[in-house]
Parts: structure tokens; C-alpha cells; sequence
């Protein structure tokens, strides 16, 4: 009997510790908030020449970050920052705001505007009900009612597919003046120093899963003495929804995304 009784209780141990019989179903990411705990590591890249197609400009997107008394609200504030994007072309999709001065740059986050529709996103994403944070479904689900609410439409479509992304079409959503959620778990970010020789490469890790939003792009090839091409670097330019750093690129091979949504509002 009491070999039976131990055995039972493996049985029971075994279904905890690894997962057991296959009705047990993992659970989605969770993306909660985030921050950056050290420069993971300065890369020092030697080139004879280099060749760069980009576009991107400082301020192409709103800069917004977590607000007081708000916990694990990257969701919502990549939703704000979509929000406040798409302002400038859509009216009143923050009522009683104009995201953006009269030269079209955006303005930094304001607190009587910003602050309640993070706070609103906050609610229709669900953050922190099921768990810490928000699922990828709460994120669009949330951001979906909010735009219709305001009288759009909204189409997120996903350029991820397993661990590939479609590189082509972010530059193409980006020159069309649209922006793209990225879900990444985890998150290292970059920031790219140009200097006579080389370019100094420091990354960062991101403490968890995060959401940031992509408003440009770069892509360097660098090129040996004689002509051969010995590296390519492709990079997202992201409005990162941090407070400790506002802007970076996010770097996409390799990448470690869980879904890439241009947005798209009509």
C-alpha cells in the first residue's frame, strides 16, 4: 500500500513540476512593466566603409512613459503612444488635445490629457486582472475600443511568424506613416554611438516582457578593406515607454518577438 500511495503522489508531483497530462495549458505572456537594469555589454563594430538606408527623425512619435500610482502599464502607455501618433492625423482621438505643435512634432506627455487616457487604457486592456500586466489579446482588444470609440476603425495586422519578421514590410508600413506595437519577451534595447572607424553598440536588457512602439527604422551593412560585406544590422527605431530611456532600436536579427502589429486607422 503504501508503494501505491508514493507512487500516486510522483504522479502528482510530476503533473506540478513539468507540466503532467496535456489538459494543463500554458499561459500566455504577460507583459508588465519594465526596466533597464545595466548595459548588458558595448560592442565595438570595425568597418572600412558602411552603407545605411534609414528613416527615422527624433520626435517622429509621442514620448510617453509610466505614470504615479499606475503598476506593470507598458500596455497601456504603447497604447497611448499609438493614440497620440495617430493624432495628428485623425482629430480628436484625444479630445480637447492636439498631440503635436504646428512644425508636426509631438509634444512631450501631458499630464491633464496623457495621463487619464493611460489610465483608461489601463482599464479596457484588463491590466492586472488575470495576472500581472496584460495578455496580447487584452493589449489589442483595449486598443481596438478605444479608437472605435473614438469613431475609427482599426486593423492590427502581425508581421511575425514564428521567428521570422517581415523586415520589408515595417519599412513600408513605417514610409507610410504608420507605426507598429512590438511585443518582446525579453527586451533588449540599443543605442548606437558613430565614431571614425567603428560604431560603438551598447545594449540593455529589459527586466520583462514589454511592449514599445516602432516609428522608424535602420538597416547598416558594414563592408571589409576589400568591398566584402561582413556584417548587416537591421533595427527598429522605438519609442520605448521608459522613463530611464525614451528612445533606442530595437534590434530584429535576431529578435525575440512575440508579435509585430502595424496599426492601421481609417
Amino acid at each position: 500500500m503504501l508503494k501505491k500511495i508514493t507512487l500516486i503522489g510522483l504522479s502528482f508531483v510530476c503533473l506540478f513540476v513539468f507540466g503532467g497530462w496535456s489538459s494543463v495549458t500554458q499561459q500566455p505572456t504577460r507583459y508588465a512593466d519594465a526596466a533597464i537594469v545595466a548595459t548588458r555589454s558595448l560592442e565595438q563594430i570595425y568597418y572600412t566603409t558602411k552603407s545605411v538606408d534609414e528613416n527615422y527623425t527624433p520626435y517622429d512619435c509621442p514620448m510617453y512613459a509610466r505614470i504615479s500610482g499606475l503598476e506593470n502599464c507598458c500596455g497601456a502607455v504603447a497604447g497611448a503612444i499609438i493614440v497620440g501618433y495617430y493624432d495628428k492625423y485623425y482629430p480628436n482621438m484625444i479630445e480637447g488635445w492636439d498631440s503635436y505643435y504646428a512644425n508636426g512634432r509631438y509634444r512631450l506627455q501631458n499630464s491633464t490629457y496623457v495621463n487619464p487616457l493611460i489610465n483608461e487604457l489601463y482599464t479596457l486592456m484588463r491590466t492586472n486582472v488575470d495576472d500581472v500586466g496584460v495578455s496580447e489579446e487584452d493589449f489589442v482588444n483595449g486598443l481596438e475600443e478605444y479608437v472605435e470609440g473614438q469613431g475609427y476603425n482599426i486593423t492590427m495586422q502581425d508581421l511575425v511568424s514564428g521567428s521570422s519578421i517581415n523586415y520589408d514590410a515595417c519599412k513600408t508600413a513605417i514610409n507610410n506613416n504608420k507605426v507598429i506595437a512590438l511585443l518582446s519577451d525579453p527586451a533588449d534595447i540599443y543605442d548606437i554611438g558613430i565614431y571614425d572607424s567603428y560604431d560603438g553598440v551598447s545594449s540593455y536588457n529589459v527586466t520583462s516582457g514589454h511592449i514599445m512602439v516602432a516609428c522608424g527604422y535602420c538597416e547598416i551593412s558594414y563592408y571589409n578593406a576589400s568591398g566584402t560585406m561582413f556584417r548587416n544590422d537591421k533595427y527598429l527605431y522605438v519609442s520605448t515607454g521608459l522613463n530611464t530611456l525614451s528612445w533606442a532600436w530595437y534590434k530584429i536579427n535576431p529578435h525575440n518577438l512575440n508579435a509585430a502589429y502595424v496599426v492601421s486607422i481609417s
